[in-house]
Parts: C-alpha cells; structure tokens; sequence
C-alpha cells in the first residue's frame, strides 16, 4: 500500500525538477523578446546560447564598432615611407619641345654634365660677342658667311665629364637651301655609310648632318677620343629623329649634268663670301654672286681621251641682263690675266691660264664657268651637256 502511493507523487516529482533545472539554465530570449511558439499555441522552450556572453570586465574598447572602423581605415590610407618613395619614382610627364632650346636640353646623356642651352640669334649678331669678336669658330664659320645662307639663329649645348668636353651646335636657316650650302662647302670628313637626315659626315672628333632646314654640328676638344666620340653619335642620332625630314636639294644643283660628276664633289653659294673662301674658282668675285640666286659647283673627271679633272661652276641670276653684266664682269678680268684669248664672242669666252684652259658662257640668265682643262675643247665638251647646241 505504501508503495503504490510513493509511485503515485512519482509524476509530480518529475515535473517539479524539470522546472528547477529550466530556472538554472541561461536562455537565448532576450529582454522583451517574445518566445516563439509552436503549431499548437504551446511557447516552445528557448534554445541554449552557444556563447555565454562576454563578462563586463573582459570589454577592451567602450568605442562603438562604427567608430573603431573608421580609425582601422584612417590608419590605412597614413601613406608610408615606402609608397611615398614609390610616388617619387613615377617617371616625369613628357617634355614638350618648343623650339630647339628645349630640344637640346632634352638631352641628357647619362654620366655628362651640360648646363642649359643658349640660342643667339641674327638680331642678336649670330655668333658675334658685344666687342666684335666671334664667339667661337666652327672651322672658319664666320657671320658674313652664315648671313650669305640666311642663318637665323643657332642653339647651343656643351657637355662636359671630367677632362672630356664635346659642344652641339643646332643651326636653322630661312630656307633649306640655307642648310645644303653650309654642309656642302663646311662640312668635315667624309660621308658615312651611317645615313642621319639628308647628309652626314664625320672626322675623328665631330659629326655634322643636315635635313630640312637644320644643320646639327658636334665637336670634341679631344681628338680621337672613343667615349666622347660615342656620346656624339648618341646625340645625332636622337636628334635627327626630332628634326624634320627634307627631301629637296636646291634647284641648281640638279641642273648640274650627271655624267662624269664626282660624288660629293658639289658645293651650294648664295654669295660671294663662301665661294671666295669655298669655291677654288678663279675670278670668283668677278661672278657678282651677291646679286645671284645662287650658283653650283662640282667636279667632273674625265679618262679619255686623257684623264682631267675639270671644274664647274653655275650661276643662276634674277634676269638676263644681270646675267649679261656678270658675263662681262668674269671675263673681262679673266682676259686681263690670260696668257691668250682662244675663243670670244657674245656666248662664251675661252682663255689659256697658267693652270690650264679657262672657260665663261652665257645662257638666258645663267652664267657658267669651267677651269681645270688640261685641252682646250674639254670646256665644250662638259658645256653642251647643260645645253646641247650652245657651245
């Protein structure tokens, strides 16, 4: 008997622990949160937290989570010393070149020295100092001769590293007959294999090329040196990829006859000066070249019927009568200084020298003139290829 009724508060016992271990356990319901309920209305027990919540004494930081993310990326964005340095090592925004100045102080080669160019001008006396005297020669380039080319100005460069110094000289004329003439009658060396714009030539220590209207020369003070004269090629070969490209000589030039000319051998005037100096032409003042449009010279070698090696010069004039005044200026000085007169008429003139046969003919407004023939019918000869029947 007493054992069924002890069986009887079983059930009751049952549930009055449930309800104590329930108390004791902490619950995933929050203050004001409503548990959730089941299909039959019954509120279904809360689940049990996987994480008991961080004890008050264990919070490092009372700042908000906004707030400490706004410090993190704060931090983040403080350039350091290695992306500063990174800026610094952007290369520089191209140079723009405006003129040539800024062209020859876009030269840098590495290991040299160079302060900034500087340019003088014609207005400025082109290459003459305020006493007169010149501010450097470039192998006889005086300014009564670069006037005669219509020089404009010239921009120049000095380089230097240690005992070496090397100077680029960048000239530009009114026309691109201008630049022809300098190179042709200035030049040193002799022509390369190794094309830089129209023409180019070189000597143990300078290069000198033209194009266009431009004429770049560079020089060394030391001779025969390797390592400024491989600087120098560096340097002409960046620039005459900057200047612009020409691709006409001047007019006279190709009146010249072809056959027989020797390669090379061809100089540009447009004045007197350079041809005095340049020329190797008798009488050449007597031409009045400063009133020509500009006058041709080149050699022409002969092996038959004997070898010669003859001279000549064409003169082009504004009109035929300053051609027929130069005509009679060049040979009445010639027959003053001729041993004899062979051959004068209106058209031509032929003298024996002391150096050989000496020649001066007209044609509308040209003048020619040929010296260097060792016969006196060699003039002719070269003389009917400019105007077949003439002569």
């Amino acid at each position: 008997m007493r054992m069924q009724k002890q069986f009887a508060k079983l059930p009751r016992l049952i549930a009055v622990a449930s309800f104590a271990i329930n108390l004791s356990l902490p619950t995933a319901t929050s203050a004001g949160q409503m548990p959730e309920k089941s299909d039959s209305g019954a509120a279904k027990p809360a689940a049990a937290s996987a994480m008991p919540a961080p004890a008050p004494d264990l919070v490092t930081s009372k700042a908000p989570a906004a707030s400490r993310y706004v410090k993190q990326m704060a931090v983040m964005d403080t350039p350091t010393a290695e992306s500063a340095a990174a800026q610094k090592a952007k290369p520089a925004p191209p140079r723009v070149i405006k003129n040539d100045v800024d062209l020859l102080d876009s030269l840098a080669p590495p290991g040299w020295e160079a302060p900034p160019a500087i340019k003088l001008t014609a207005d400025s006396k082109l290459l003459l100092g305020a006493d007169g005297k010149a501010v450097y020669d470039v192998q006889g380039k005086n300014s009564a001769v670069l006037a005669e080319y219509r020089c404009t100005e010239v921009a120049i460069r000095r380089f230097r590293r240690g005992d070496l110094n090397c100077e680029l000289d960048l000239f530009r004329f009114a026309s691109t007959d201008g630049a022809y003439g300098v190179y042709s009658t200035m030049h040193a060396g002799s022509s390369t294999v190794l094309m830089r714009g129209q023409g180019n030539s070189e000597d143990e220590n300078s290069i000198t090329f033209y194009t266009g209207n431009a004429l770049a020369y560079l020089h060394s003070a030391s001779d025969g040196d390797a390592e400024a004269k491989a600087m120098m090629g560096h340097l002409a070969d960046q620039i005459s990829k900057r200047l612009p490209v020409g691709q006409n000589v001047p007019r006279m030039i190709s009146a010249m006859p072809y056959m027989d000319r020797v390669t090379a051998s061809e100089k540009f005037f447009m004045g007197s000066q350079a041809a005095l100096r340049y020329g190797n032409v008798q009488f050449s003042d007597a031409l009045l070249l400063d009133q020509s449009r500009g006058a041709a010279c080149a050699d022409y070698q002969y092996s038959r019927p004997m070898a010669e090696r003859l001279k000549l010069m064409l003169a082009e004039y504004p009109n035929q009568s300053v051609a027929r005044n130069a005509f009679s200026s060049y040979t009445s000085t010639m027959t003053a200084y001729a041993h004899k007169t062979l051959d004068k008429s209106d058209s031509q003139t032929v003298c024996k020298m002391a150096g050989g046969f000496l020649m001066c003919g007209i044609m509308g407004s040209r003048v020619l003139v040929i010296s260097g023939a060792k016969r006196a019918t060699s003039p002719s000869v070269l003389a009917r290829q400019l105007l077949p029947g003439a002569f």
